[in-house]
């Protein structure tokens, strides 16, 4: 919603009817980057609407799909953690970068704030696992089995290990990126 009440688009057409580019590049960046921030903000609210789907009750490869997808947010986010610090180094104050780095600055605190949560629902599930491991084990010296076939469970144990770490690593990124924005911020007032 932010983004449709910006300045005049990146592209402006001059009276012949073709397209150049603007020439401040430093707006073109920080439009970008606001774009970027947005859209893994968006991802980030994706995996919480998937957990919140399940109930709390996600499958092996729900769990594994979690954590590929933070790896990749986290990836994706470390590239704009890049970007904004060369930008930090070019920026100037002027009113339009005040108004980006401002609205950078929101949408990484509200990134910041769900990868948080994140963090906070792996854990949660982890620990849950762990204690789960021992008693959905098979009992053994009984002529019947009963309980969960133990690789799955340790596969269950194993990807809900790695979607913390994942999201351990996803937390501290945004962090960063919340840092750098807020520098970027104080750089263009």
């Amino acid at each position: 919603l932010a983004l449709f009440m910006l300045p005049a688009c990146s592209f402006c057409k001059q009276a012949g009817g073709k397209t150049v580019p603007p020439k401040n590049t430093l707006t073109i960046q920080l439009k970008n980057i606001l774009f970027n921030v947005i859209k893994q903000n968006e991802n980030a609210d994706n995996m919480l609407e998937m957990i919140k789907d399940s109930g709390n009750s996600l499958t092996t490869k729900q769990i594994i799909l979690l954590s590929k997808t933070a790896n990749i947010i986290n990836t994706k986010m470390a590239n704009i953690l890049k970007e904004t610090k060369k930008i930090i180094l070019k920026a100037e104050s002027s009113r339009e970068t005040m108004l980006y780095s401002s609205l950078i600055l929101n949408n990484s605190k509200s990134l910041e704030s769900r990868t948080g949560k994140l963090l906070k629902i792996s854990k949660k599930f982890l620990s849950a696992n762990s204690r789960s491991f021992f008693r959905d084990a098979p009992i053994s010296g009984k002529k019947s089995k009963k309980g969960v076939d133990l690789s799955l469970i340790i596969k269950r144990y194993d990807a809900a290990a790695k979607f913390s770490l994942s999201a351990e690593n996803l937390k501290k990124t945004s962090a960063r990126l919340r840092a750098a924005a807020k520098w970027l911020y104080i750089v263009s007032k």
